[in-house]
């Protein structure tokens, strides 16, 4: 291993598993230059929260020992100062690596590093173990530990494992591979280096692909845009290849929600229209269901309309469909869920599309027609749902200093902004939100998107 290369060899105990809630009680740290243990550093940390019982039996650390312990800002310019410049080596990376990101954010600190996670190293180069928890590796390398659960110790144990593994992999082509998050440095174009990748945050948000003289060639959105961006690298796809050939430089924007980032890559794709977004930035005709609808021609047995938008509000639509295919795919699909299909016909009229109830024998009217008609009226009722989406919904899930707010007045989304964390929303600062106003796919989408996110959104009815 190069001499140039150091390693923060680090182990994190915490109140519990969840990095946005819990906090960490002790961290321990080894650096590494490729050869052997440098520095030193390891303490206690008071979490401002209680250690949860079954924490304190699996660790050995109490309230009261880290009662009078610093609090992480008291040792973060420590932290920051040992692991400049070094890569980030854990065991189970992630974990240790995003509570610690997520403490120097409390601070309002960006604390980004390369990552080297030493399960996935030892899967790759010692595949005969099968099994490659912490405690499997220390039996497996026969290592000695005072005391597992404990910060240092486990770095100690850590730091055997490394070296290891640095013995293991003489050409370091597999630790370069893991660093590099599988991307293979004469894979990037010219103008890109291995540096400006790691510097893109893991967060959500958008990123762009500019080509020469700033020529965009692609935009995307992820929760983690770094990760994702990292992906066109390593897992490139024909497009992927297209794209990263002709890229001279990479940008983003943190949106701090999935749903802003959503509405944000919409909006981009549409205004400057990327070479590469062929799909998204399309033009669409797009399709709309009307209920009971009330036309040129009545006729009581049509039940549904499914026609064109033309400029109209699209809200009176029921659903709105990418194009006239997918429309009459998912109302075939609804009427044989619904047990309906044997009872009502679907017939192409022009740009329209007619669900009408089908002709049947008077002895079949009488039995079925109120049964038929009941099922109808749940299909319309579930189709209505939409108009029944009165939220205010919160979405803290990405930041520790905000939150985002989205306003839902039957079914759509008509305000948006953010708010400081610890400032609850009122009445007076529902004013600071913005005026929104999006495509009404897209908003039937951020619908369907959050409601099968509930767990991770706060929603409260209107």
């Amino acid at each position: 291993m190069g001499k140039s290369k150091k390693f923060a060899i680090i182990d994190v105990e915490t109140t519990g598993g969840n990095f946005r809630s819990d906090r960490i009680t002790e961290i321990g740290i080894a650096i590494h230059n490729g050869e052997k243990v440098i520095d030193r550093f390891e303490t206690l940390l008071n979490p401002e929260i209680s250690i949860p019982p079954f924490i304190q039996k699996l660790t050995g650390i109490t309230n009261e020992m880290v009662e009078d312990a610093p609090k992480f800002f008291e040792v973060a310019r420590k932290i920051v100062e040992l692991t400049e410049s070094c890569i980030f080596v854990a065991h189970n990376v992630k974990f240790d690596y995003l509570f610690i990101r997520n403490e120097f954010e409390r601070l309002g600190y960006s604390y980004n590093k390369k990552q080297l996670c030493t399960k996935q190293l030892s899967k790759k180069l010692f595949p005969e173990i099968g099994k490659y928890s912490l405690g499997a590796l220390i039996a497996y390398f026969n290592i000695n530990v005072s005391a597992r659960h404990r910060a240092m110790a486990d770095v100690e144990a850590t730091v055997i494992v490394f070296e290891n593994l640095l013995k293991a992999d003489t050409q370091q082509s597999e630790f370069n591979l893991l660093i590099n998050n599988g991307i293979k440095l004469s894979k990037l174009p010219s103008n890109l280096t291995i540096e400006d990748l790691h510097k893109i945050p893991e967060t959500c948000g958008i990123y762009y692909f500019f080509g020469e003289n700033d020529h965009l060639l692609y935009v995307g959105k992820s929760k983690n845009i770094q990760k994702r961006v990292m992906q066109h690298f390593s897992k490139p796809t024909t497009k992927s290849n297209k794209i990263i050939s002709r890229t001279h430089r990479i940008d983003y924007e943190e949106t701090g929600s999935e749903i802003l980032a959503i509405i944000l890559e919409d909006s981009e794709i549409k205004t400057k229209t990327p070479e590469f977004n062929i799909t998204q930035r399309k033009s669409k005709k797009l399709y709309g269901l009307l209920m009971d609808p009330h036309w040129e021609k009545p006729d009581e047995n049509v039940r549904f309309i499914i026609q064109p938008l033309n400029g109209e509000d699209a809200s009176i639509y029921a659903k709105v469909y990418k194009n006239k295919r997918s429309a009459k795919s998912h109302i075939t699909k609804l009427l044989e869920e619904y047990e309906l299909h044997g009872h009502h016909e679907i017939i192409h009229s022009g740009d329209r599309i007619l669900v009408k109830a089908a002709n049947e024998s008077s002895e079949k009217i009488i039995v079925q027609k109120i049964e038929t008609e009941s099922k109808l009226e749940v299909l319309k009722n579930d189709l209505n749902s939409r108009k029944n989406f009165n939220y205010l919904v919160i979405d803290s899930s990405f930041s520790n200093s905000e939150y985002s707010v989205f306003i839902f007045k039957q079914g759509i989304l008509k305000k948006m902004g953010k708010l400081e964390n610890g400032e609850a929303f009122t009445s007076e600062n529902h004013g600071y939100l913005d005026d929104i106003s999006i495509p009404i796919n897209l908003n039937d989408y951020l619908i369907k998107f959050i409601l099968k996110r509930k767990k991770k959104y706060i929603l409260k009815e209107l």
